[in-house]
């Protein structure tokens, strides 16, 4: 997997909050989720996301995304400065950016691991 390879060799570091573990959880329950996902495969992602990404605790959440639910993810890209927020939520990549960070969609961040770090 590119993602893990790219966290394995220090390209990417990932960060992650309570609410984010608990909503990739909550996600990994669903069938649509369930039906692509195996629910063991979904548990140990969630389970080594908590081991190897750093952990944030939001002080506040921006009230900035047209769905409110998903202002917590703008607030742990704030909270950990973090240069991308990579996600398939429609209601988000439509921002294009928050502070410091770009917003896209997993294939615009896997084409991007393709590129040298340097010239990311």
């Amino acid at each position: 997997m590119q993602i893990a390879d790219a966290v394995a060799d220090g390209r990417v570091e990932l960060a992650t909050s309570a609410d984010l573990l608990a909503e990739f959880a909550d996600a990994s329950q669903r069938p649509r989720i369930q039906s692509r996902v195996p629910v063991a495969e979904a548990a140990s992602v969630c389970q080594l996301l908590a081991q190897v990404a750093l952990s944030f605790d939001p002080a506040d959440n921006p009230k900035v995304c047209r769905d409110p639910r998903d202002d917590y993810l703008l607030g742990l890209a704030r909270a950990s400065a973090a240069d991308y927020l990579v996600t398939r939520d429609e209601d988000l990549p439509v921002l294009g950016r928050f502070d410091s960070t770009r917003i896209i969609y997993p294939a615009a961040f896997l084409k991007l691991l393709k590129i040298p770090p340097e010239k990311a």
